[in-house]
């Protein structure tokens, strides 16, 4: 069927997509243990009795190239069971499914993991009830299951916290989002192989700047840098030039720094990630808050989660006072005035607090942290 995409004042009531992120409460590991791959046969592409359990990928190829899989508890199991059941729940009893394309509720990608649950639900059509009463529906099932169970008491609260609920709103996030899912367990086992790597480093020093930082911070030692800072003008053919001149910078050990801006930048960035290549990038939105829950189980972003824990990506966050350094402050109003120049325009100072100040500033910290 043609699906529409939702605009934000039309997400949460009718046909949608939509991804659910629910959290066990206090964290505890209750629906399964996160396993390697050669410990488990979950994902074996060709199932025999007679293959060791401690065959290594490399070793056969009956396994998948995934790293790691969450191998369920019992509760694990219930809830798994528990949740495809929400498909025949909203059926129509007029005109019982076929097969995918009729369910009027289809769950596209699902990842137990040990301590949360994500899941992907197509909403095909107007159920008469929200996708946040869904997921409440959902709760009040695994509830019942953890009292059945012995895991909770009838006084006490959910066994699930309320979930993130975020809508899938332009073609191409299903495909990424389902993708992302699934890469759950393997980018779980990333971050417990190399925790360092994903840890946040607060108010580190660089170039008489403070940071917050996560990654591998030895990419900055390399000499050879390119700081990549386009005009938003910029065509769809000067766009791709300009991927093709940094993957040819990158080839030859070059390590690019960017803020990935606007979609020049982007552009280039996702080329430099996609080809394997480490990358330098500046997060003006920055880490959640020190101490907080949210701090403690962050991670970069689907597309950077690999290239993190393979050391192919350092992030950094400015702190609010780098704003006020005198050495930026000049670097960024000399830039704003060259660009003014260059389009024959007199340059009138803007704010410092407004987002095209910020941008600009962005690329000058980069420029000073690379040594340019």
């Amino acid at each position: 069927m043609a699906f529409t995409w939702k605009d934000n004042g039309q997400i949460f009531k009718g046909e949608g997509i939509y991804h659910l992120t629910f959290v066990v409460s206090g964290r505890r590991a209750l629906l399964g243990q996160l396993l390697p791959i050669e410990r488990s046969r979950a994902y074996s592409r060709f199932h025999a009795d007679t293959l060791p359990l401690n065959t290594s990928p490399a070793q056969s190829g009956r396994f998948t190239n995934r790293l790691a899989t969450t191998a369920l508890s019992e509760l694990g199991f219930r809830v798994t069971h528990h949740l495809m059941q929400l498909e025949t729940r909203y059926e129509d009893p007029l005109r019982p499914p076929s097969g995918n394309v009729d369910k009027r509720l289809q769950i596209c990608g699902k990842q137990l993991m040990p301590d949360h649950l994500h899941v992907v639900v197509w909403v095909k059509d107007d159920l008469g009830v929200s996708i946040r009463q869904i997921a409440q529906g959902f709760r009040i099932g695994v509830r019942k299951i953890a009292v059945e169970m012995g895991i909770l008491k009838r006084e006490d609260g959910h066994l699930l916290e309320i979930p993130y609920i975020r809508t899938l709103s332009h073609k191409g996030q299903l495909r990424r989002m389902i993708d992302y899912v699934h890469a759950n367990p393997d980018n779980a086992w990333m971050r417990k192989l190399h925790p360092d790597l994903y840890t946040i480093r607060r108010s580190r020093s660089i170039a008489g700047l403070r940071f917050d930082t996560m990654g591998k911070e030895r990419l900055l030692d390399y000499p050879d840098t390119s700081v990549i800072a386009l005009s938003r003008s910029l065509t769809p053919e000067q766009i791709a030039a300009e991927v093709q001149h940094a993957l040819w910078k990158a080839r030859r050990g070059c390590i690019t720094y960017t803020a990935a801006i606007n979609e020049g930048e982007k552009a280039v960035a996702r080329a430099i990630r996609e080809a394997g290549f480490p990358l330098v990038v500046m997060m003006l939105r920055g880490f959640p808050s020190e101490g907080t829950e949210a701090a403690r189980y962050f991670h970069p972003g689907m597309v950077y989660h690999e290239a993190c824990g393979e050391g192919r990506l350092f992030l950094l966050s400015p702190h609010p006072d780098n704003y006020l350094a005198p050495e930026l402050i000049a670097r960024t109003e000399a830039t704003l005035r060259q660009k003014a120049e260059a389009k024959g325009l007199h340059y009138h100072p803007i704010p410092h607090a407004s987002t095209r100040w910020r941008m600009i500033a962005a690329n000058e910290m980069l420029r000073m942290i690379a040594g340019k």
